[in-house]
Order: C-alpha cells, then structure tokens, then sequence
C-alpha cells in the first residue's frame, strides 16, 4: 500500500494460506487484508495493535499522521529486551524508534470503520471479481504494444518525411542544373545590355582626335611618343616609345592615365619590339560631357 511517500507491504505465511485454500476448496478466494489498515492512525508516536487473551502485539511507529513503520513482537518486549534489539539493529534509530518501548496497558487492538489505505483498495463489491495479479501485467503488456505502435508509427512517418525532403531536393538540384544554361546566356546578355548602354550614353566626345590630342599632352612631357594607338571603346591600347631610347618609368605613364578625368583601370600590357611598351585602359562614359564641361570630375 502507498500512503504519501510511503510504500508498505505486508506479509503472510505461504504454507497457512494453501493450507486454507485446500480447506475451502470451490469458494470464492478471499482478500487478505492486515489488520494495519483498520488501525486508527496517530498524529506521531507509537501505537500498539493486540488482542485480547493473546500474548503478542504489533507496534506501529507514526509520523505526521504517516505510518512510518510496524514490527510484530510474540510477547511484549521488556525494556531491556528493547535496548538490546535498538543496539543490533541501528538502522531502527534511523527510522525513528524511540529508545525506550511504552508498554500497552493491556489495552485491545482499535480499528477504524474504513481502512486509512481505502482509496488504494477496490470497493466491497468489487474486490473478488478485479483480479489484480492478472490486471497487472496485462496493462503492461497493452501498454507496450501500444508504445511499440505509436514508435513504429513516428518512426514511418520520419522516415516518409526524409524521403519527401530527399526527392524535393533531388528536383530541385536537376531543375537548378536545367536552368543553369539559361541563366548564363542571361548574365551575357544582361552584360551585352549594360556595354550598350555604357556606350549610347558616350557623348560623341572626345573625337579620335581629341584623345590623341589628350594623350599627346599626356605623354610629350615624358618624353614618350605613341607608335600604335588602338581604340575600342571603352578600352584604348597603345605602345608608347621613348624619344631618349632609354625605357619609361611605368609608374608614371600609369599615375598620369588614372588622374586624367577621362581615363580609369590603367594598366601595363607588355613589352612590344624591344623598344616599345604596351598599356592598356579604359575611357569613362562620360568623358563627353567632362569634355563639354558638364561633369566635374
């Protein structure tokens, strides 16, 4: 019986109760229940349970309206009796067994009208026909199987859910792959669109000549000359010669490209006969209207 925290269990002598079914064959099995549960229960202390005319007594230990422990005695134990058996069991003062045992009095054994364990008992009408060591395992065994079901059913539908999400990814890579194509011939013509546009927005100057004048101006002072000049908008290349003989500072036919207003993304090519130097770089769009004096760089 479980009362609170407590779990109590009571015992019986197997040979007296076969003993009493051979006796009582053909009648309905009785329900053995101890007198414990009849008992009237204390707030705390002990209780004494006896018979009349009958030499033994069960002591009952109670805590907080709790039923803490019991011990059956043959006879009533004397107090010395009790010291002795509270020095070979020391676990008993852990439990709560005062030092010294009060006797009874003599007094009978006091029974409730209902067992203090009642709701944990089946009612009258009930107890022969619930068989409790049948019930038992029987739950545990539907219990099981109905563990074992929903598991297998959760574990289907995963498994179902994974395969879904697999194929969805599997067309999806093969749409991606389908579509891959077509993207790149997008990105080359949206390329092909932004050049076009780049340049229709040009202003039809600089002129040729404007640029060699641009780069005559760029270039004299450093005493280089333009010996192949190639133009294909917005990319210019030219090979560029020393008057001296000598070779060209790159770093300077570089810095004056980047800080001419018109020109950007400059760059040396390569060496071009022996004598010549390549570079390369691009014209900005709106070089016309710097030219026309409507951007300020």
């Amino acid at each position: 019986m479980r009362q609170g925290n407590w779990l109590h269990i009571w015992t019986w002598d197997a040979a007296v109760e076969t003993a009493f079914s051979k006796k009582h064959k053909g009648k309905t099995p009785a329900k053995v229940l101890p007198q414990s549960l009849y008992s009237t229960p204390l707030g705390n202390g002990v209780q004494w349970l006896t018979t009349p005319g009958l030499p033994g007594g069960e002591a009952q230990l109670w805590k907080s309206a709790f039923l803490v422990d019991s011990m059956w005695f043959d006879a009533i134990p004397q107090e010395e009796a009790w010291v002795a058996r509270l020095a070979q069991h020391p676990e008993l003062n852990s439990i709560g067994w005062p030092q010294t045992l009060a006797p009874t009095g003599g007094t009978a054994a006091r029974y409730g009208q209902s067992p203090w364990g009642r709701n944990l008992i089946p009612s009258r009408g009930h107890r022969t026909a619930i068989q409790w060591n049948h019930l038992a395992p029987a739950g545990l065994v539907a219990a099981t199987a109905t563990l074992a079901c929903w598991g297998s059913l959760v574990f289907f539908e995963k498994e179902a859910h994974q395969q879904a999400i697999h194929k969805g990814m599997e067309i999806q890579e093969r749409l991606m792959a389908e579509l891959e194509p077509a993207q790149r011939a997008r990105q080359r013509s949206t390329q092909t669109l932004q050049w076009i546009e780049s340049v229709q927005a040009l202003s039809p100057e600089p002129t040729t000549y404007s640029l060699v004048e641009k780069l005559a101006g760029i270039f004299t002072p450093q005493g280089l000359v333009v010996r192949e000049l190639e133009i294909s908008a917005p990319t210019i290349q030219a090979t560029l010669v020393s008057t001296a003989g000598d070779s060209p500072r790159l770093t300077a036919v570089l810095g004056a490209l980047e800080a001419h207003p018109w020109f950007y993304d400059a760059r040396f090519v390569d060496v071009a006969g022996g004598t010549g130097f390549k570079f390369a770089w691009r014209l900005r769009s709106d070089a016309g209207s710097i030219a026309a004096g409507k951007v300020h760089p």
